[in-house]
């Protein structure tokens, strides 16, 4: 018999670049978001909250063909840079940091579902098995976003619950894309073009 309790159930039509959108990335053990520091430095940690655009990230899947064609990058909806490894390091501890866009393996991430969670995992520690994951410490606001080996368990510090916030329904009303903060010219082509073949699928029409 065939286990499919931790099979991913896609949209219609859904194959490569599934998770490419606006997305809040919640810790599954802590149930606070990935945030930019709210200080001076470039490390990111865990706040509560979820709403603020700092806490939302813009998720792309890369098909250039080249070393990391089917990896994600994951850039800030408020400064745009990039969810990096620090200094490409593949050592569990690691800070994760904001950075530019430099091309390394430590801003390339591998996205999958375990546990009915999403793990991210960067290219620059595969060969070490380190996912990102909550730090140590207690469960409050500014705890460091790590890297650190994956353990299959029921603390779920390295496992994230991930809410698509890239289009927002109320009362079947399609909110314009182009009004949310910093919408670039790639966000706004995803939503013409993806959302709008989705929805058209079912027969609702809309003009963006």
């Amino acid at each position: 018999v065939t286990d499919f309790s931790e099979t991913e159930i896609m949209p219609l039509g859904a194959t490569s670049g599934y998770y490419d959108g606006l997305w809040t990335l919640c810790n599954a053990e802590t149930g606070r978001y990935i945030d930019l520091d709210d200080g001076s430095s470039n490390h990111l940690e865990q706040r509560s909250g979820g709403t603020e655009a700092s806490q939302k990230w813009v998720i792309m899947e890369v098909t250039d063909g080249g070393t990391y064609d089917g990896y994600y990058t994951i850039t800030n909806l408020e400064n745009g840079l990039y969810m990096t490894v620090e200094n490409n390091s593949s050592a569990s501890g690691t800070n994760v940091i904001v950075a530019e866009k430099s091309g390394q393996s430590g801003q390339y991430w591998k996205i999958e579902l375990l546990n009915g969670h999403r793990v991210f995992t960067p290219a620059c520690a595969e060969s070490t098995g380190c996912v990102l994951s909550v730090g140590t410490g207690l469960n409050v606001n500014g705890v460091n976003i790590v890297i650190k080996e994956y353990a299959n368990d029921t603390s779920y510090k390295d496992e994230w619950n991930i809410d698509d916030v890239s289009i927002i329904l109320n009362s079947n009303i399609l909110y314009d894309p182009n009004t949310l903060p910093m919408a670039t010219g790639l966000m706004r082509s995803y939503y013409n073009t993806a959302i709008k073949d989705i929805w058209t699928t079912f027969g609702i029409y809309f003009q963006l």
